[in-house]
């Protein structure tokens, strides 16, 4: 490819209302064959091979007839804001505001065949499963966070206010859709699907009669012609038992009972269109030429006519059902599925007492197996299984549940008919195959009640294992561990390489499913071991408490004597002051000493808040008491260290001579000692 540049020409109609440049020149990648002759303008660089004039055909309001009918594709351009476009400063303010003020897109196919496709493939999907797309809601905002950091990186202003402005938009209609209540969403949503629904089967009966529609191509100025050969007459009817044949032998393309109902819509189109068409005098002159030689045509009319009344009673038949059937496809949740169950399987009833087509085991248990296939594949649709598990247990539990009922209520149903059909004795009994009908719907609601299951597994960790625990054992990063166990539990589940769902892998699913318990069992024990040992502990501190108690009164009661009589200590008679002081307060001192050792003893008793309280008082009134201690003993040292040397030299002895005798009195110093 090389860099070629195109003079794009602008085909501009008169009745537009604004300027369009007629031409533009870029440059683009094609690839130019080398025995193209191409031709340089004078305005072109000299290093370009060629360049290719392409003419764009504009139109304003609708697509011409021409080009819708044709296959070429084109681009279209809707305004959906209001009032005049901004004019912009620069490309950047373009590229980010313009995509706000205009939708656009490529037709490339028939306009009503890409609208329906549309409608069945886009719009009536989001609609039907809005609710359960938690993940892309996530995923949405934070693709807006990354645009809004790509966009806060530009220096202009004006792109700083245009991404004011969406931030605002933004927030206001979050704020308008956070204050609606969610049941008026769902009833909106509602309403809207069932209008979507009915402007989508009108879409579709047209797209069919579109298909179905088969014209022969007969020009009046050959009717002489065709009078007078033979080829004409012969070629029709042999057209006729072509086309019968291929309709007949058409194959249903995809699952699903709508798939049924669209079958023998188209088939009826075209039948029907066939049938009227052969009612034109110029084709009744050609049949009844061809019934004079051939006259074998009448059988071909004959099964013709059989066919097309075939499909015409089957379509009335199925259009009944089809309320039910987009119901259980598109329905917003598995509830409305489930109620639209009952009433489904009393038409089915219905169809099979008088209709001529629905009423053997061979035509009506397809039609029965497409509905438990649609079923099936709703349920499986909805209920992501690498997903589930990031909902919160709640939400799991519900949808699981919702999805075993409705399938539940399939299987219910059918032999809630059975039942009136064999007790009213008049029809024939339905002796359907069981297998092709429940197996594979009562395999995915067990999988969808184990994993509810799962999911109660779960939420009883986290009931046990909560805050108040957590409160109660004082141990809160061993119950995190423990927690952190409960979510390992399901990362197999979120990582399962193979579809849960379905019946071929019911081994390796069971398989998962007890590893699973086997995992839960042993959690289970070690978080009973836990709470055992947690309870244990918590009675020890109390009962350490209660024993401990005693002891720290003890204390008290200890502490408060010594204050009471430390100004004024009892000593024993044959005690000094002094001496006697300090064994007084010694003797208080190892009655709290000798409580205190035999705790220390037990380490779960003093590592309790009583315990280090107890001891810090111990403590204290042990430095209490050594202080007093040294206090008075300092005191009388240094009164001692004054007055001994001078005592040294008194005598102890003194002899006082009165009138009749001598007498010995003991020296007053002796008070020094």
């Amino acid at each position: 490819p090389v860099e070629v540049p195109v003079k794009v020409a602008v085909d501009v109609p008169a009745d537009v209302p604004f300027n369009v440049p007629v031409e533009v020149l870029v440059n683009v990648p094609v690839y130019v064959p080398a025995e193209v002759p191409v031709e340089v303008p004078v305005d072109v660089p000299v290093d370009c091979k060629g360049y290719q004039i392409l003419t764009l055909h504009m139109a304003w309001g609708c697509l011409p007839e021409n080009i819708a009918n044709s296959k070429a594709s084109s681009f279209y351009f809707m305004r959906t804001t209001p009032g005049m476009v901004p004019v912009y400063g620069s490309i950047e303010e373009a590229e980010m505001d313009m995509p706000l003020q205009l939708e656009y897109g490529l037709l490339n196919s028939h306009p009503l065949f890409m609208l329906d496709q549309l409608l069945n493939l886009v719009y009536q999907p989001l609609l039907s499963y809005h609710q359960y797309q938690h993940l892309e809601v996530t995923s949405i905002e934070g693709s807006k966070a990354n645009a809004d950091k790509r966009l806060s990186r530009r220096s202009q202003n004006s792109v700083a206010d245009i991404a004011k402005r969406r931030t605002s938009e933004s927030t206001t209609s979050g704020g308008i859709s956070a204050a609606a209540s969610s049941t008026t969403s769902a009833h909106l949503r509602d309403d809207f699907l069932v209008g979507l629904q009915k402007f989508m089967h009108e879409t579709d009966k047209l797209l069919s009669e579109l298909k179905g529609k088969v014209e022969y191509s007969i020009r009046d100025t050959d009717y002489l012609w065709m009078t007078q050969s033979s080829f004409m007459y012969t070629k029709s009817p042999t057209q006729v038992d072509t086309l019968l044949e291929a309709t007949i032998s058409k194959p249903r393309v995809g699952d699903g009972p709508l798939v049924e109902l669209k079958y023998w819509r188209d088939r009826d189109s075209i039948l029907h269109s066939v049938a009227e068409q052969l009612n034109d005098p110029i084709i009744q002159y050609m049949l009844t030429l061809h019934m004079k030689t051939e006259g074998d045509f009448e059988f071909t009319r004959r099964d013709l006519m059989k066919y097309a009344t075939e499909a015409k009673d089957n379509v009335r038949f199925l259009s009944t059902l089809e309320r039910h059937f987009r119901n259980i496809k598109f329905g917003v949740t598995f509830q409305s599925a489930t109620e639209t169950i009952p009433p489904m399987m009393n038409a089915l009833r219905m169809i099979w007492i008088i209709s001529r087509h629905y009423n053997t085991d061979e035509l009506m248990v397809p039609l029965m197996e497409r509905i438990a296939w649609e079923l099936c594949e709703r349920v499986v649709r909805v209920i992501d299984v690498h997903s589930l598990f990031q909902l919160h247990t709640q939400a799991i539990k519900g949808i699981t549940s919702q999805a075993v009922k409705m399938l539940h209520t399939w299987k219910n149903s059918y032999f809630t008919i059975r039942a009136k059909i064999e007790s009213s004795g008049r029809d024939v009994r339905w002796e359907f195959d069981r297998k092709r009908l429940f197996d594979r719907s009562d395999y995915i609601a067990d999988v969808c009640q184990d994993l509810h299951d799962i999911a109660q597994v779960i939420e009883e960790f986290n009931n046990i294992f909560s805050q108040e625990l957590k409160d109660v054992t004082g141990d809160a990063d061993r119950i995190d561990d423990v927690l952190e166990q409960v979510y390992e539990l399901v990362e197999p589940i979120a990582l399962l390489p193979y579809d849960a769902f379905s019946p071929s892998r019911n081994a390796s699913w069971q398989a998962l499913k007890a590893k699973f318990y086997k995992r839960v069992v042993e959690i289970e024990d070690a978080a009973k071991d836990f709470i055992d040992e947690s309870f244990q502990v918590r009675h020890l501190h109390i009962s350490s408490a209660s024993s401990v108690h005693p002891s720290d009164k003890f204390i008290d009661v200890v502490n408060n004597l010594f204050l009471e009589q430390k100004l004024n200590p009892p000593v024993f008679r044959a005690y000094p002051p002094v001496a006697g002081s300090i064994y007084w307060e010694r003797s208080l001192f190892h009655r709290i000493k000798a409580s205190i050792i035999r705790f220390n003893t037990m380490e779960e008793m003093m590592s309790t808040d009583i315990g280090k309280m107890a001891s810090q008082k111990y403590l204290s009134v042990a430095r209490s008491m050594r202080k007093f201690e040294e206090t008075i003993f300092s005191k009388w040292f240094d009164s001692v260290e004054k007055s001994v040397p001078q005592l040294l030299r008194s005598s102890i002895l003194t002899v006082v001579a009165t009138p009749t005798h001598d007498s010995v009195r003991v020296s007053d110093s002796s008070s020094a000692i």
